[in-house]
């Protein structure tokens, strides 16, 4: 993903479908959902969901961002998975530097 994608992780689904993806299935792996305005798409918001391995063939594992990221943010009542202080969908400027 780039990073103007990366804040459009809709919160509530990330944490229920990868409970399920990464702990009860057979295959594990990762789900992400995205919430937005997307190119080459009408104007009109759509959710995408993706399914992501947990390790790719060059050897990177996400499974420890994922388990992380739902263990920080399992309780926060906000729409997206990366929001501001007052709830508000984070700009992908802000995580250029991560």
């Amino acid at each position: 993903m780039r990073a103007e994608e990366v804040p459009r992780i809709v919160h509530k689904e990330f944490i229920a479908l990868n409970k399920v993806s990464l702990e009860r299935s057979s295959l594990p792996h990762v789900v992400i959902p995205l919430y937005g305005r997307f190119k080459n798409e009408s104007n009109v918001p759509r959710c995408h969901v993706m399914n992501v391995v947990c390790e790719t063939k060059s050897g990177i594992n996400i499974t420890r961002w994922v388990r992380l990221a739902m263990e920080i943010e399992g309780e926060s009542r906000n729409m997206f998975l990366f929001s501001d202080s007052d709830g508000k969908r984070e700009k992908g400027g802000v995580y250029e530097d991560y």
